[in-house]
């Protein structure tokens, strides 16, 4: 759902919540939002439990109005039983007392339905649209990191989008090759491989490969050696291990000519975000 939908849905949900609980909107006016808010969020308003609900509103409303007059404005209603006149009224009055507390319960229920459908679904989209604003303002920055300072990877991230475009597997694992491709740009730019010509160096008790393949190893060594947050690192250090690991098995499996490591173009969108996302990382420490 495009971001103005979801702002319009909103809107409307905190109209409808407001008018039933300050019991400012009739239950038509109520509906009408309800079927607008349905509509903006693609859902059919047959397709809820609403439609088991009660008979018509608007016939509802109506035998309430037209009881609550003839209660205020009472008509004489007696009969003549052999010769004798039997007055009614009581039983007219109990009975129409009767009808609006049975209408008007089921009014209720309609508009509790409503008020807990519309709730449920606003806090979903609140939290949407929050998690969509923080992600947008990510995006940003990192795009605007990538411009200034990893150029050539920009037509990489549009060869990215053409190929998850593509209903064929295989583009989606080319997509995700591309990703590694990234990465390793990256590596090379910001941490070469074999410094000094050394093929591994040693960090603390272990030898750690730096060569042209070993692009994992160079990021987490940058991320270590340039962020002030040992948690920052031990967080962007795992996931590009993780990252990493997946995206050379992939590769390998291409290399192989199978694309069996990528099952769904779900899967290959979610190592795609998950690559984007450090590459955010990795260069906001390039700052």
């Amino acid at each position: 759902m495009s971001k103005s939908k979801t702002k319009e849905a909103l809107i409307l949900a905190k109209e409808i919540i407001k008018g039933i609980e300050n019991d400012e909107l009739r239950v038509n006016q109520i509906l009408l939002k309800y079927k607008r808010f349905l509509e903006l969020l693609n859902l059919a308003i047959n397709d809820t439990e609403f439609s088991k609900i009660g008979p018509n509103v608007t016939e509802l409303e109506s035998h309430i109005y037209i009881s609550e007059k003839e209660l205020n404005h009472p008509m004489p209603n007696t009969v003549n039983i052999s010769g004798q006149e039997i007055d009614f009224s009581g039983f007219r009055r109990t009975s129409l007392t009767n009808n609006i507390t049975r209408n008007k319960k089921q009014l209720r229920a309609i508009k509790n339905y409503i008020h807990n459908e519309v709730n449920k679904i606003y806090m979903q989209l609140e939290f949407g649209l929050g998690a969509q604003t923080i992600f947008e303002r990510y995006r940003e920055k990192t795009d605007s990191l990538i411009a200034r300072k990893m150029p050539t990877v920009t037509p990489k991230l549009d060869a990215i989008q053409e190929n998850l475009n593509s209903k064929n597997p295989e583009h989606w694992a080319n997509a995700v090759n591309t990703c590694r491709r990234i990465l390793k740009i990256v590596a090379d730019r910001l941490y070469p491989p074999n410094p000094n010509g050394k093929e591994k160096i040693v960090k603390g008790d272990k030898e750690i490969s730096v060569g042209p393949e070993n692009y994992i190893n160079r990021l987490v060594l940058y991320v270590e050696e340039n962020a002030s947050s040992k948690k920052y690192c031990q967080i962007v250090g795992s996931h590009l291990k993780f990252l990493g690991d997946r995206l050379d098995a992939i590769n390998e499996a291409s290399c192989k000519g199978t694309h069996s490591e990528i099952n769904d173009k779900e899967e290959a969108e979610r190592y795609i975000i998950y690559t984007y996302l450090l590459l955010g990382d990795i260069l906001m420490l390039a700052e």
